[in-house]
């Protein structure tokens, strides 16, 4: 039994999705501004992502950045669309709170679809369960690690795999 619970902790932390897991609670609000187009950043407290850095792709070349810079003071970064399409804009504080934010343009340079979006629930949920993935680690590896000098210390035990 030991071995299967072993075996399913392992099995989960490798199926985990860290890198969107680090990305918590980042709440973002799409601004209509014309002619460009406005994202405040903010996390999960409320307070502005200041300073963060900022990187937007266009539709045409998601791989190549087509702006990169940081949020003002207040959480804000804005952009100015050359051509309709999906962008995709990347924003990272570097202490864990990142967010990945698709904006579709259409032909008129206006932004379609979501005006904003609340990436908190996600973020709180995420939070509470690796809270309880690490108690439930550490308290696993206490228990081993007990069991382990106890059955050393009845001595007969040695050598013998449990």
């Amino acid at each position: 039994m030991r071995r299967a619970v072993l075996i399913s902790i392992l099995l989960l932390s490798l199926s985990h999705p860290w890198g969107v897991s680090l990305a918590h609670g980042v709440k973002y609000k799409i601004l209509r501004t014309p002619p460009g187009i406005e994202v405040r950043y903010e996390d999960v407290r409320g307070s502005p992502m200041s300073y963060a850095a900022v990187k937007v792709y266009p539709p045409d070349n998601p791989s190549l950045p087509f702006q990169e810079g940081y949020t003002d003071r207040n959480g804000r970064f804005a952009f100015l669309p050359d051509k309709p399409g999906v962008w995709k804009v990347e924003v990272n504080d570097g202490m864990g709170h990142a967010v990945e934010v698709e904006i579709e343009v259409d032909e008129e340079f206006k932004t379609t679809g979501d005006s904003g979006a609340d990436g908190r629930r996600l973020g709180v949920w995420r939070g509470i369960l690796t809270g309880v993935g690490i108690i439930w680690g550490l308290m696993g590896t206490i228990f081993y690690i007990s069991v382990r000098r106890r059955n050393r210390g009845e001595g007969g035990s040695e050598g013998k795999t449990c």
